[in-house]
Formats: structure tokens, sequence, C-alpha cells
């Protein structure tokens, strides 16, 4: 094989491949709702005890936190704010899910997402952290010795630590609904 030839299948593999990460995309979009009317309807009741339950053994091959990411992400952008799928499709569930806590308007998601086309995780992972970080007064201002420790050892985490963190409050705090 030429370094042309070598070259164009390169360029065609590459084209191939992010028409396949879109459509990828669309399909996880396309669960995110189903699971969000399982979740809202309580469909799952006829299938398990509890949606955690229902996520793990209900034969939907979707963990409890890939569930929640891809619910997360079409109810944030598709039903709050009504993002066009083709643009989420560009930017990838896992981006996506990434901004939300940046996402309060709809200008706010048609920016950052649109950003976010060009960029990688690593890159949106350091803007949220530099975002993130609280100046010295506010952690000052906490005067509860144990929520001050708290506070900044949340803030050390990783984006991806912190999403595990937030999942397994969601998931217990939705068992006790349950329970009650």
């Amino acid at each position: 094989m030429s370094d042309a030839e070598r070259g164009d299948l390169a360029v065609a593999k590459h084209e191939e491949l992010v028409e396949l990460l879109r459509h990828l995309t669309k399909t996880n979009l396309a669960i995110g709702e189903a699971l969000y009317e399982i979740q809202k309807h309580r469909l799952w009741e006829n299938h398990a005890q509890s949606p955690t339950e229902y996520f793990y053994l209900a034969g939907t091959e979707v963990g409890y936190g890939q569930a929640m990411k891809l619910m997360a992400v079409y109810e944030h952008y598709v039903l709050n704010f009504g993002v066009d799928e083709d643009l989420l499709s560009r930017v990838g569930i896992e981006k996506a899910h990434m901004l939300i806590p940046k996402i309060k308007t709809v200008d706010d998601a048609k920016r950052y997402l649109s950003d976010a086309v060009g960029m990688t995780i690593k890159e949106i992972e350091q803007i949220l952290t530099e975002d993130e970080r609280p100046s010295t007064g506010v952690l000052a201002s906490i005067e509860d010795a144990t929520v001050r420790r708290a506070v900044e050892a949340y803030l050390k985490q990783t984006p991806d630590q912190r999403q595990d963190f937030h999942y397994e409050i969601n998931r217990i705090a939705g068992e006790r609904h349950i329970e009650e």
C-alpha cells in the first residue's frame, strides 16, 4: 500500500468512525429517553423490586450509573432545553454529561456544547476543575471543620469520582424513597 493510499484509507476510516460514534450517541439518547419514561412512570415495577434492580437485572444490559447518565443527558438537554440531537451527537454523551452543571439556559447549552464539539474530555475536565476552585474565603466561611474538610475532599476529586459519588447518593436516595 502506497503512502497516498494509506493516507486516503486513514481519512476514510476516520470519517466512518466519526459517523458511527454519532449514530451511537443518537442511539444512547433514544435509550436515555426510554429509561427516563420507565423511571418516570415506574414501569420497572413489573420487572423488579427497585429501579436499581431493574437496571442491573431486567435484561437492559445498562448498569445503574450508565442508565442515570443517559437519562440525565436526555432530560437536561432534550427535555429541558430542546437541544438538537444532531448537536448532542457531535458532542457525545460523556462530554455532554460532564457539562450538565454548567448548563443553566438554552444559550448556555448551545455555547458549551458547540465549544465541546472540538474539545477532548481532558480539556473539559480542566475547564470544570478550574471553574470549581473556590476562593479561600469561601472555604474559610464554613465554620464546621468537619464540613469544611468534606468540601475540600470533594473538590479534590476528579470529575469521574464526583460522578460516582453523585450516582451513589442518588441510588441511596432512590431506594429510601421507594421504601417510604
